[in-house]
């Protein structure tokens, strides 16, 4: 071995040796003691005071009995009274809630009907059927009014077999036939007058004519 290294070993050896004397010691007397019945001391008991006794069985109590579960809140009853059911809104269950927006809607809000009062305080409330009149009033505003035809040409229909008939102007019915008959001879009558006016005044000139040659 070096001459470094022992040294070094040495060094450390008495140091080691130095630290741990007093634990060796304390060591070698609790052996000592333990090895001999008749040695051993007996530690006073150390009595705790009352009030960390009481501290410490509260402490062991809520450890045994484990987390409390919290109690669910009682549901609040309706504002109606005799209503049992619970709130739904403003105070009121399901179905008074829908009878208060019927009445707001309608225009018959009862006084006593306001949002969120107290349970069991308001007086229920029958709703009565609208009046008559004001149904009528509803049909008569929604029923349309006749549409009366329009006043135009009479589109007349010929029967088989049967002549067309058309209504002249004092209310009777006549046939076409002879109202085209009646139509064509005037026209006649009038062509063959003037054809005479024609032929007469022609005659008249040439007569006149002649009179004022000679």
């Amino acid at each position: 071995m070096p001459p470094l290294e022992r040294a070094f070993r040495t060094v450390l050896a008495e140091e080691l040796a130095g630290q741990l004397s007093p634990l060796t010691d304390t060591l070698l007397r609790i052996a000592e003691s333990l090895s001999h019945p008749s040695g051993l001391r007996r530690l006073p008991r150390r009595e705790l005071p009352n009030e960390a006794l009481d501290v410490l069985a509260s402490s062991l109590a809520t450890l045994d009995a484990g987390p409390e579960e919290e109690a669910a809140p009682e549901a609040r009853p309706c504002a109606v009274i005799g209503c049992k059911r619970p709130v739904r809104s403003l105070g009121y269950c399901a179905a008074h809630y829908q009878k208060r927006r019927l009445m707001v809607a309608s225009g018959r809000l009862h006084h006593a009907w306001t949002e969120d009062a107290a349970p069991n305080s308001i007086p229920d409330v029958i709703l009565g059927r609208k009046r008559r009149e004001s149904m009528e009033a509803l049909e008569t505003a929604v029923t349309p009014e006749p549409v009366r035809p329009s006043e135009g040409p009479r589109v007349w229909v010929r029967k088989k077999g049967v002549s067309p008939v058309v209504p002249t102007p004092s209310g009777d019915s006549q046939p076409v036939l002879q109202l085209a008959q009646a139509s064509v001879i005037p026209t006649a009558q009038r062509s063959e007058r003037e054809q005479v006016a024609s032929i007469v005044e022609q005659w008249a000139s040439e007569f006149r004519a002649n009179k004022h040659r000679s």
